[in-house]
């Protein structure tokens, strides 16, 4: 060829070829792998076989990338406004003991769950901190691969074709990369808008939730008070009605012993209020602690993050802080001990059923009683042994409803520890 020929040859290729590769796609990239298979083996064609097998597996890397950016985008725009949270409305004012005591336990099933779910989110916000810490760091590293990524000159040859593809889709995925990175940083800040919102929700209805336990704590305490007074006056009745009655003045003893159940120092009234006291300490402690070790996680993760060791003064500080909360010896101790009085109140719960299932007088003893004492009428006897259940009855409920709230004391506890 001549000079001339072969500066022809040159500019006509230098013309002929595109200044930049196009991006090819995945049915392109496997036709060139199917052509690239066919020819002769030799480690020129191994090499490019290979690099377009980079290609296209980084192109469905970046597919997989772009979807799971797309979902990101999705649940954003799915994050709707919030509902208010609403509390059950009391019962009427003429309901009995039975009515409002069963309310107010399920007010303290409420606010037990409320408290929980702000825990959940105060756990959830924690997780999404850290990952968002995560994503910063990996927003970072990406832009700086994506600046410091070299595409290859152009060539005429088969493997500088398929580097070139290799180096394109290693860019795409990148930047879909960064893209979904974005995406996720932007759902978590706007869920975090939305997990505000839910727990200052939840505050708002633990705080109405209080203030109708409160009242209705009053309401069944009042309740009490009267069921007592009227069953001890009933009593003091009874005892005149049947002083002659040896098996009748037994069960007037029955019933009293049974209501000093509830009037002891340490009888079932005051058990009732020093649980409900303990509940919400537990509650409160179980906030509390949560707060400081997500204080405490936030704190070492910033140390590390910077390279630094935790420091005489900061793990002071962070002693200092755990030393106003409960220790967990203490914890443990006060576990063991409602434990215990769970036992306890079931113990006495089932001696108490077993009572009631007790005939404390046959039906002909009643019928020798009302021939030998003509003044005693049948609704008496009836009035004394229908005050018999009630109290009975009562009591059972009253060791239910300790059960149940030291069976919740538990729970918290052991989740606490």
């Amino acid at each position: 060829l001549t000079l001339r020929a072969v500066k022809f040859v040159f500019l006509f290729l230098f013309f002929a070829l595109p200044l930049s590769a196009k991006i090819l796609s995945e049915k392109e990239i496997s036709a060139e792998m199917d052509t690239v298979g066919k020819l002769p083996e030799s480690e020129e064609n191994k090499n490019v076989l290979a690099s377009w097998g980079e290609a296209l597996n980084t192109l469905k890397l970046t597919a997989q990338t772009l979807e799971d950016k797309k979902k990101f985008e999705e649940l954003t725009k799915k994050l709707g406004e919030l509902s208010t949270l609403t509390v059950p409305d009391p019962p009427s004012e003429d309901v009995g003991l039975t009515e409002q005591r069963a309310f107010q336990e399920s007010l303290s099933a409420s606010l037990a769950s409320a408290k929980a779910r702000i825990a959940e989110l105060q756990d959830e916000a924690n997780v999404v901190s850290a990952r968002n810490i995560a994503l910063n760091e990996l927003l970072a590293k990406t832009r700086a691969e994506l600046e410091d990524l070299e595409i290859p000159a152009l060539g005429t040859d088969r493997l500088s074709r398929a580097e070139i593809q290799v180096a394109e889709h290693k860019k795409a995925l990148l930047e879909a990369t960064i893209a979904k990175a974005e995406a996720e940083r932007s759902l978590n800040s706007k869920r975090s808008e939305t997990r505000a919102g839910r727990i200052a929700r939840r505050n708002e209805q633990i705080v109405k939730l209080n203030e109708l336990f409160e009242i209705t704590a009053k309401k069944v305490s009042i309740l009490r008070s009267e069921e007592t007074k009227s069953t001890s006056d009933s009593l003091d009745q009874f005892e005149v009605t049947f002083a002659a009655v040896p098996s009748l003045r037994r069960i007037v003893e029955e019933i009293r012993e049974l209501n000093n159940l509830r009037l002891a120092e340490d009888g079932i009234e005051s058990q009732l209020k020093e649980s409900e006291s303990y509940l919400k300490k537990i509650q409160s402690d179980q906030l509390r602690i949560a707060e400081q070790a997500r204080t405490a996680r936030e704190r070492i993760k910033l140390l590390e993050d910077a390279n630094l060791n935790v420091d005489s003064e900061t793990g002071l500080q962070l002693r200092t802080e755990r030393s106003r909360l409960p220790a967990i010896s203490v914890l443990n101790e006060e576990l063991r001990g409602n434990v215990e009085l769970a036992v306890q109140s079931q113990i006495q719960k089932s001696e108490l059923n077993n009572q009631l299932a007790r005939l404390p007088i046959t039906s002909g003893e009643i019928e020798e009683v009302l021939k030998k004492h003509p003044k005693i009428q049948r609704a008496d006897v009836d009035g004394l042994l229908n005050q018999r259940n009630e109290v009975l009855t009562s009591l059972i409920k009253d060791y239910e409803l300790l059960s149940e709230r030291l069976k919740l004391v538990t729970e918290i506890t052991n989740h606490t520890i």
